[in-house]
Order: structure tokens, then sequence, then C-alpha cells
């Protein structure tokens, strides 16, 4: 796997990181659970526990990411960390939202086989435990700092709004925005999980935006808006440069107050900014007004938007 910088030139990227292990498929299962991995297409455990001779494991995310190996070693001595005697070496940092994750996950850790290290949940900037997994390596768990970024202001309906990056902290709220209607009652999930790791992937790559928008005058920073950009770059249409607009969602409490005009203006502004000439967006049959509001800005329905249900198509074998 390679990335790119800006000159083009070739650079490694990190395929996995890799912990070794006496016993490998304990291990792998730690961190299986724990994470919510699946095993690389091959690697799942045997039928028959007796004949599992695996020396080499990998776990990865649900849509294939590499995420962690383990492989294979005679002898292991564990770290005396904090002491120095051996030292660590390497250790993973695994975050979480907020407090009441850190202390959810706290609990699944030690269930699943942690040692408690360090308690460091008393830092009121950064609370956090260190444990040693079962082969010893140590690891933490915190709570992962919120990195909101101010991006812009708008002022609507006599309001001062702030435009920010969303931070990891975020994700519950904009998963509560997508869950206020009918569509998105049923299709999201209860399971904060695979949002985090979704926003961590959208925040990895400087294609996309993820948004929100709070009133400046709310004490409580309550996000009343969201939505996610993307650039998309392209050789179709003399290589237009489009902006895909996705999961625009306003709060209740400010339908009405030309806040999703605001935030559909400034982004077509964040797209101009980066080389964008046509901005473009899918929104289902049934949402009649959203069809009129996006109308109303200008946008034709100049295409039919299809869809393929990818997981549903490979049980099928289409």
């Amino acid at each position: 796997m390679w990335a790119r910088d800006n000159l083009g030139v070739g650079n490694p990227s990190v395929l996995h990181t890799v912990l070794d292990a006496e016993d490998v498929r304990s291990l792998a299962e730690f961190y299986r659970r724990l994470l919510g991995l699946v095993y690389r297409p091959g690697d799942e455990p045997p039928a028959d526990p007796a004949s599992d001779d695996a020396d080499w494991l990998v776990l990865t995310r649900p849509d294939g990411t590499r995420t962690l190996a383990v492989q294979q070693v005679e002898h292991l001595q564990r770290t005396t960390w904090p002491a120095p005697d051996v030292p660590m070496q390497l250790h993973l940092d695994l975050t979480v939202p907020d407090r009441a994750a850190l202390e959810e996950h706290h609990a699944r850790a030690l269930t699943l086989g942690a040692e408690l290290l360090l308690d460091r949940t008393d830092d009121p900037d950064e609370p956090l435990y260190v444990y040693a997994d079962p082969a010893g390596h140590p690891f933490c768990l915190f709570v992962a700092e919120s990195r909101t970024e101010d991006l812009d202001h708008l002022v609507v309906d006599g309001r001062t709004l702030r435009v920010q990056r969303a931070g990891v902290a975020d994700v519950p709220a904009i998963v509560g925005l997508l869950r206020d209607d009918p569509l998105g009652a049923d299709r999201e999930v209860a399971d904060l999980e695979p949002y985090v790791a979704a926003f961590h992937r959208i925040e990895a790559d400087r294609s996309h935006l993820l948004v929100v928008v709070r009133d400046e005058a709310d004490p409580h920073e309550q996000v009343l808006g969201t939505m996610q950009l993307t650039i998309l770059p392209g050789l179709s249409r003399s290589a237009t440069t489009r902006l895909q607009v996705e999961a625009v969602r306003v709060a209740d409490r400010a339908r009405g107050s030309g806040l999703g005009a605001a935030m559909l203006a400034w982004a077509h502004q964040w797209g101009r900014e980066r080389g964008a000439s046509l901005s473009q967006l899918t929104t289902d049959l049934t949402r009649q007004e959203a069809h009129r509001f996006y109308d109303r800005l200008g946008y034709a329905a100049s295409h039919a938007g299809l869809k393929l249900d990818l997981a549903q198509a490979d049980r099928s074998g289409a």
C-alpha cells in the first residue's frame, strides 16, 4: 500500500500493527472482541480447536481495512512497566468519545482478561486507563480530545452560529440528528461503535469534511446542524471536480430559520475554494419537502440515482 504526497512521490503507509504472542489465537480473540474486529478470510478459528495451528493471524475492520496482526513467538518476556527493567517498546492507544464510554469499555477490557496497570481517570483533561493485554502488551484506553475546529461563522435569523469541523465527541449528537426523521429512525443503529470507526476514517482523509453548526450563545453548545462534504476529482465532464453533499440535517428547533440554506451556501463556497465546479447530492424519493428545498437552491433533478445494497447482493450471489 502506498500513499502519495503533494509532489506525487510514493510513501509507505501503515498496513497494520503486529503484536507478538505465545498463544496467537487467544490474543487475537482478545482484540477481536475488545475492538469489534473480524478475522481476515481464512484466519477464522477452525471447527476443531485442537487443529488450530495458526502462527499468524490478521484482524480487520468489518470493511476489510487491516488493523492488527498477531504472530507466534516461542517466548515473550512481559514488560515490567512502569518499572524500567523491561520497557514496553510499543503500545496501543485506544480512544472513546466520553467518560461513560470509558467506564463501559473499562469493564469490558477487564472481563476479557486485561490487567489494569494504571488508573488516571481523575485527570480532567485526559482521563485514562493503562492495561496489559493477556500476552502482557500494554495498551491505553482514554477519552479522546474532541479536536473540534472552528471554520467560519454564519449569521442566521439574528443568531451567530459557528461552523466547525466535527470532533469525535460530536458523533453521538450527529447520529441523533440522523435518527431524527422517519427514515433515519429505522436505518440508524443504537451502537455508536461503527459510527466512531467511520468518523476516524472520514477524519483521516482530507477530501472529506464532516461539519457541525452550533449557536455561539448556547451554553450547552448543542449541535444544530450537520453535513458531510466530499471533493471528488474526476475525468468526465472535461475533468470536472465535484462537491458531493451528504447527510444534511438540521435540528428540529432550528428548522424554518434559514439554517439549511445558509449551510448549503457555505458548502458551495467551500467546494469552490477546492476547485469544485459542480455540486451534487442525492435525496430519498419520499422526502418531498427536501426536494422542494433543493429546488429553491437551484438544484436540478437531472439524473436518476441508483443504489445497490452490496451486503444483500453478496448474500444473493448478485
